[in-house]
């Protein structure tokens, strides 16, 4: 049966990201230092709710990146249309990215 966690993100974001892996067992019992991780944001609407905060994502990364996985990929479909890239840079999601420059993180977007 799927499992869901609801996480209260007002607190400290990596304490919310750490608190909802450790409910699977801890982001090491998921994911191998060896493995790619994949992350799919939400950027292509404006309207608060609809998108990844840069917040999360950013603390998102952190937890990842300090369980010792090294390649980390952001990515995005435009599939409503709108420009992706443009979208993320706005929301600051790209500000995220380039302060891991140490890991391997990637935005990836795929052309419509």
């Amino acid at each position: 049966m799927p499992r869901v966690v609801v996480c209260d993100i007002s607190r400290v974001p990596t304490d919310a990201i750490l608190g909802i892996f450790d409910e699977f067992g801890g982001i090491n019992a998921l994911i191998s230092k060896k493995e790619k991780v994949f992350i799919k944001i939400n950027a292509v609407d404006f309207r608060k709710g609809c998108y990844t905060s840069p917040e999360i994502l950013d603390a998102t990364i952190r937890v990842i990146k300090e369980s010792g996985i090294k390649n980390i990929y952001v990515m995005d479909n435009s599939t409503q249309g709108n420009f992706t890239r443009l979208v993320s840079t706005l929301l600051e999601s790209l500000r995220s990215l380039r302060k891991m420059e140490q890991s391997r993180c990637t935005l990836m977007n795929r052309k419509a």
